[in-house]
């Protein structure tokens, strides 16, 4: 008798973000994801039942991933919220990170997963208003839209950047912010 062979949703994850990082949106298929981990196009759509629910798998795993390490990084006053917000943009910008594309994807195939990312936009700026300030001061905000910015630019490949010169890049951006405070 045969052992039943199990899948691992979250390889499957980790091979459909890196289809999307090295080959950009336009090869991202249950086909290649299926060929990059050796299994059948069933096998993905099993997992994921459409093309949809792997993108919606795919976001919420980063959703899930952002928000659990920036409670690690702020827990008991550990890091200020926007301290910790460049921390985690600077760990993700570079090299492989298919955020961007598959945001958009996503935002392109549905209005529900458009007011998702703009739900999720409004919470990152709600983390870093100071306590009891209805609106973000102008320097906070200026780290927040340019550390976006380079995420979008990056990911959307009108940049090309190494994870080095994305960190370092992000680094004179906070020392820049620490001088504007």
């Amino acid at each position: 008798m045969s052992r039943h062979r199990t899948i691992d949703r979250e390889v499957l994850l980790d091979a459909a973000q890196d289809l999307i990082a090295q080959e950009g949106l336009q090869a991202f298929s249950f086909d290649a994801v299926a060929k990059k981990c050796h299994i059948t196009k069933g096998g993905v759509q099993y997992c994921f039942g459409t093309k949809d629910g792997l993108i919606d798998a795919l976001i919420t795993r980063w959703e899930t991933s952002f928000t659990e390490r920036f409670a690690d990084l702020t827990d008991g006053g550990a890091l200020p919220a926007l301290q910790a917000y460049a921390q985690l943009a600077r760990d993700t910008v570079g090299g492989n990170s298919a955020r961007a594309p598959a945001m958009l994807a996503a935002m392109l195939r549905s209005q529900e997963r458009l007011q998702r990312s703009q739900r999720w936009y409004q919470e990152r700026l709600s983390d870093l208003r100071p306590l009891g300030e209805s609106a973000i001061n102008a320097s906070d905000a200026l780290l927040f839209f340019a550390v976006e910015g380079l995420h979008l630019l990056n990911g959307f490949g009108f940049l090309k950047m190494s994870q080095a010169e994305c960190e370092q890049l992000i680094d004179g951006m906070v020392n820049v912010h620490s001088q504007l405070e």
